[in-house]
């Protein structure tokens, strides 16, 4: 007996395609197009499945499915939400009212079928298992009679390594949706999650009340509860999207890459430091600034020629609010009131011509107040007469100094600013919503009617008449595709990133195993050449960055042996040079700025497949890291694209350097096995091949460790 599919979508056009789709596929279709209508042939019919649109009057797709799901006649019906929305906040708010899957319209014919037949496959037992992780290492911390701090450090390493993949693979605001359901979930089962309702910062895990007076295996309970309920919300939103097992094998990574870095600290904390004093990197950073009043009375930095902050004082960072691998490398400039950048421009011009010079300044600190100073400065200069840095004294100025209705009015115009600029993100997300959500919708219905009248119109349609309707379906799926890519692009901004200290070689290491697969069917090979610094980045967007760098290296490739080598090229602090160098097809003079822009390819998706979207995202990527991209090519024997990003402090660089590897690292188990090995900085190449090339003075200075993947594959090109 055929399966009965219930199918709701008030657009005739729409409802009609899917309906044709699931007939000829030999299911019974029954069709609705309102919400009410829908609920009444539901418990009229009793189908195996109800396919339901999200957009529609008078009652939406979440409020149907909640209304199915609490009708005992209806309950166990599976529900599928089909929508053009593909955002995952659309997602996720399904998953909550009860909807079994989300299937995005204008998925392929045949995929939407798959996903039909699945689901009506698992309907009577859609159990979803947690994916296997072993969180039996945090048990080391039973011997730590302390419940806050290990609850702290939990928090700490949970956000440095999970969160920070969660942003990356889901966006920013569906991350802290996941966090917030897997908490909801964790406070059924332990009472020392946190609820999100009960107005704790999304940072906090546990209740700080119950965990002072819990102990330490309650904590860690709790946590595991929590990590439980994550993995299977996240599983669920896997389930809806192509790349889903993917994504949930990044984020069992994540929560590997925290394990290990969870108990390296827990080792840290219990062993004496080399002074004799217990290490203690449990205890919280202070996270508020000090008052006016009582920040430091004096400071003192360095800034280069260019007016960049070179090195601070401790109590400039105390002064400020800021740490101080935040502040290093960033312009003064940026911590100034727009109102104040004459007066800094005035000050550094006068350093320049006469060595030294006095001024005041309002220094705009990390909650948004401002700190009144004097400067006392004077410059360094090198034998030529070059200004190299600046050495500026900093003396707090009391309110009775005379800036007081300076400071106020500047304080009232930042406030000003500040409501602005709440405003315009406001707006922003409007716009994206109306591109990712509104425009989408007219589209997909150009290209259902395309297909209906292709296929009503038979033996009607003359060859031209049908030569039309594909040229009109290809740029409807091409604008589609766009549309997705704008609003992908749009979502990654500086505040979407979470810097750490990240230890590149270890990032490339993992990145290595990701690749090894394409690597083996390219033929190709990988060099990694370091040593590796410590950066200050966000850890999965860097990761991203590589990878479509190596993406490319192996797109625009048509050597039998594609070659690619990544390294880090020396520079002064207090940023790095990183590289990926190709022996690919190379790019003209006249191309190099236009490729980083949005949309823009120098080739035919004919000749090399593609929208245009990677290196602007790479772009964006490293822009918002405060960094810079660039590329240097040469036509038919390859690329190389090189970008920054600010090293992180050369406090914590000092203090890790014994812990984090900087140079190659044993090589996984797994890559041995696929034929990958460690060899000399010259890869093997076949007679004729072009080497990627590696300047004399990059070798010379660098003092290269290096690390050679061989992929052992097919001798042709696919």
């Amino acid at each position: 007996m055929a399966k009965r599919i219930l199918v709701v979508d008030d657009s005739p056009i729409e409802l009609k395609l899917t309906a044709r789709i699931l007939d000829q596929a030999g299911y019974e279709v029954v069709t609705a197009t309102n919400g009410a209508r829908a609920l009444a042939l539901a418990r009229e019919t009793q189908p195996d499945l109800v396919l339901l649109d999200l957009n529609m009057p008078q009652m939406d797709g979440y409020e149907v499915c909640r209304r199915l799901k609490e009708d005992e006649a209806t309950r166990a019906v599976p529900v599928v939400l089909y929508s053009v929305r593909d955002q995952i906040v659309d997602v996720l708010r399904g998953l909550e009212v009860g909807a079994e899957d989300f299937i995005v319209k204008g998925t392929r014919r045949d995929e939407l079928l798959a996903r039909v037949h699945r689901i009506l496959r698992m309907s009577s037992q859609r159990e979803r298992e947690i994916p296997p992780l072993d969180l039996s290492a945090l048990d080391e911390a039973l011997t730590c009679p302390e419940a806050e701090p290990i609850a702290r450090l939990l928090e700490d390493m949970f956000h440095r390594h999970v969160r920070s993949c969660l942003n990356v693979l889901f966006g920013v605001h569906p991350a802290l949706l996941l966090i917030e359901c897997a908490r909801r979930q964790a406070a059924e089962r332990a009472r020392l999650p946190v609820l999100p309702e009960a107005g704790a910062p999304d940072a906090t895990l546990f209740d700080p009340r119950r965990v002072r007076h819990a102990p330490t295996a309650e904590v860690l309970d709790a946590f595991k509860a929590f990590a439980s309920e994550l993995l299977l919300v996240t599983a669920k939103l896997a389930n809806t999207r192509i790349y889903g097992p993917r994504e949930v094998d990044e984020v069992l990574r994540a929560f590997k890459t925290m394990l290990h870095a969870f108990s390296e600290h827990l080792h840290a904390w219990r062993s004496p430091s080399a002074g004799g004093a217990e290490v203690h990197p449990l205890q919280p950073e202070p996270s508020d600034s000090p008052s006016l009043t009582d920040a430091p009375a004096t400071f003192t930095f360095l800034l280069d020629a260019e007016g960049r902050l070179q090195n601070l004082d401790e109590n400039m960072t105390k002064a400020l609010g800021y740490e101080r691998a935040e502040l290093l490398g960033t312009p003064l400039a940026s911590l100034l009131p727009d109102a104040e950048h004459k007066a800094l421009q005035t000050l550094l011009r006068d350093i320049r011509t006469q060595g030294k010079a006095e001024g005041k300044l309002l220094l705009r600190r990390r909650d948004g107040t401002l700190l009144p100073i004097a400067l006392s400065s004077h410059a360094l200069f090198d034998r030529q007469g070059n200004l190299v840095l600046s050495q500026h004294q900093a003396e707090q100025l009391s309110e009775t100094s005379g800036l007081t209705e300076q400071v106020r009015r500047l304080q009232c115009e930042c406030d000003r600013l500040r409501e602005e600029l709440q405003r315009a993100h406001a707006e922003y997300e409007t716009f994206l919503h109306i591109i990712s959500h509104d425009l989408r919708q007219p589209l997909q219905i150009i290209l259902n009617a395309a297909q209906l009248l292709e296929e009503e119109g038979g033996t009607q349609l003359d060859d031209s008449a049908r030569e039309y309707l594909t040229a009109i379906g290809r740029a409807a799926l091409r604008l589609r595709d766009m549309i997705g890519d704008l609003v992908k692009l749009a979502h990654i901004t500086p505040d979407a990133l979470r810097r750490e200290p990240t230890d590149v070689g270890r990032l490339l290491e993992e990145i290595r195993e990701t690749v090894s697969p394409l690597l083996e069917e390219r033929n190709a090979w990988l060099t990694l050449t370091g040593p590796w610094p410590i950066v200050l980045a966000d850890a999965a967007h860097l990761r991203l960055v590589f990878l479509q760098l190596i993406q490319n290296a192996l797109t625009f490739n048509d050597k039998p042996r594609p070659l690619i080598e990544i390294g880090c090229a020396p520079t002064a602090d207090p940023e790095h040079t990183f590289y990926v160098r190709d022996n690919g097809i190379g790019i003209e003079a006249r191309h190099w700025e236009r490729i980083f822009h949005v949309f823009q390819r120098v080739h035919s998706e004919e000749e090399f497949p593609g929208r245009g979207i990677g290196l602007a995202l790479c772009k964006r990527i490293i822009e918002a890291h405060g960094g810079r991209i660039w590329v240097e090519s040469t036509p038919g024997v390859g690329s190389t694209f090189s970008f920054t990003l600010p090293a992180a402090s050369r406090d914590f660089s000092l203090a890790n350097s014994t812990n984090l590897p900087t140079g190659s690292k044993a090589l996984p188990e797994s890559l041995e096995g696929r034929g990958i090995r460690r060899g000399p900085a010259k890869s093997p190449s076949r007679e004729g091949e072009a080497q990627p090339s590696t300047s004399t003075s990059d070798r010379e200075t660098v003092r290269p460790v290096v690390s050679t993947s061989r992929i052992s594959g097919r001798a042709d090109t696919p």
